[in-house]
């Protein structure tokens, strides 16, 4: 069987299983009120939930334990606030142990795969041969200065995954890279949180490339067109949208992507490059858990189609092999 780790409302969990359902997959979709809704288990490893013992694959999509803390215990913010915080890192506990006692599964992927170190995949994926740009973490705006003129144009972004919040009818993004220009460096205080900055890379195109297993597919994002999404293109401009188009990567960085995925126990991610004006490549980052829909459907892929195929074609190999 197929278990499918996601809440009720993502949609690309549901585009996958209307193509699972086409091809008779045998599949169950568990969010986190489905599971600890009624939950009990004794140590050390006693799973008294007698559908884990025909699971053969797991997608690990969207399972957000959020979901479990809506109610408000006191009336009193940081109160509420305090108990909320210990019941997330109680239920952090559980469930990493919990999901652990499947580690003989086939993941698609791992709890401890997915949540990447953005540093570290930097440092990686130069190990496995890729170009990345000039970096330095600081806290100091002398050194920053120095980075500035050495590169001659800087951007700045999260050291961490993105952040977003809702405050009263407002949605907003933390995360968006920015351009760090001499106007902003001057507002600047002498010592500052460490901050990541790195060389801007003179685009002539950014690549978002989605992969799973030994599949590869990407897409040519052409966000220099557009001053609003030069230098992100998640600042997307949705009167003009970028163009974008079918990519087909050099063999030597598709063998690189591999090499990559081996290293990090990944079987699946979306990955961000840009390709520079002189024709060469540069890794960005990888999201473990990457929205191929972006990829799919403006390229005619049908990744959804592609991702069922290979659970169940895992689904069967696995019951084969037990």
């Amino acid at each position: 069987m197929i278990l499918i780790l996601s809440n009720p409302f993502d949609a690309t969990t549901t585009e996958v299983c209307f193509w699972l359902d086409k091809y008779n997959g045998n599949y169950l979709v568990l969010s986190t009120d489905d599971l600890y809704k009624d939950f009990t288990f004794r140590l050390p490893n006693n799973i008294s939930f007698s559908i884990f013992d025909k699971v053969n694959v797991i997608w690990n999509r969207r399972w957000v334990i959020d979901s479990l803390f809506n109610e408000e215990y006191s009336k009193d913010n940081l109160v509420n606030k305090g108990i909320k915080q210990n019941l997330h890192s109680e239920i952090q506990i559980l469930d990493k142990y919990f999901w652990n006692q499947f580690d003989d599964k086939i993941w698609i992927d791992k709890f401890s795969s997915i949540y990447v170190n953005k540093l570290q995949m930097l440092k990686i994926a130069q190990l496995m041969g890729f170009n990345i740009p000039d970096t330095i973490i600081t806290t100091k705006k002398t050194v920053l200065d120095d980075f500035i003129k050495q590169n001659k144009s800087v951007i700045c972004k999260s050291i961490s995954d993105n952040i977003i919040f809702d405050i009263d009818e407002y949605n907003y993004f933390y995360g968006y890279t920015n351009e760090i220009n001499s106007d902003l460096l001057k507002q600047l205080p002498d010592s500052f949180f460490p901050s990541l900055f790195q060389e801007e890379i003179d685009k002539e195109i950014e690549v978002r490339t989605f992969v799973l297993f030994k599949h590869i597919y990407s897409m040519a994002i052409f966000s220099q067109a557009d001053n609003q999404t030069a230098i992100d293109f998640r600042k997307y401009n949705n009167e003009k949208p970028n163009r974008t188009a079918p990519f087909k990567l050099p063999k030597d960085i598709s063998d690189n992507i591999l090499k990559f995925m081996k290293k990090t126990n990944l079987n699946s991610g979306s990955f961000d490059f840009i390709l520079d004006k002189k024709g060469k490549f540069y890794f960005i980052e990888i999201n473990p858990v990457g929205q191929f829909g972006m990829i799919s459907k403006p390229c005619d892929y049908k990744l959804e189609k592609l991702f069922a195929k290979e659970l169940i074609y895992y689904d069967q190999k696995n019951k084969r092999n037990n």
